[in-house]
C-alpha cells in the first residue's frame, strides 16, 4: 500500500511540474497576444524562448523574454525588437514589485 501511495505522489508531482511549465508559457503568449491586440503571436524558438508578432502575415516584431531580479523578487521582461533590430520598448510580463514603486 505504501508503494502505491509513493507512486501516486511521484506521478502527481511530475504532473504538477509539467503543468507549471506549460501554464507559464501559455501565460506569456496570452499576455503578449492581449498587448498586441489585433496582431498574431507565434512561438518561434524554445532555446532561447522567442516569439514573433505578425501583422497581415508579415513579421513586425521579435520578443525574447528573460528573467531578471527586481527589488520585490524575480521578474520576466521582454524587449520588443522590430525587424531592423531596433528595440521599440520593454514589456514586463511578470513581476512581484510593490505597485506604488513599480
Amino acid at each position: 500500500m505504501k508503494k502505491i501511495i509513493h507512486i501516486v505522489a511521484l506521478v502527481s508531482l511530475l504532473g504538477a511540474l509539467i503543468y507549471g511549465w506549460t501554464a507559464r508559457e501559455n501565460e506569456s503568449i496570452r499576455f503578449i497576444s492581449e498587448y498586441f491586440d489585433k496582431l498574431q503571436v507565434k512561438k518561434i524558438s524554445s532555446d532561447p524562448e522567442g516569439y514573433g508578432v505578425y501583422g497581415r502575415e508579415h513579421l513586425k516584431y521579435y520578443l525574447y523574454p528573460e528573467k531578471s531580479i527586481g527589488w520585490g523578487g524575480p521578474m520576466k521582461v521582454a524587449p520588443v525588437v522590430d525587424i531592423d533590430g531596433k528595440i521599440q520598448e520593454i514589456m514586463v510580463l511578470e513581476h512581484r514589485e510593490t505597485p506604488a514603486f513599480f
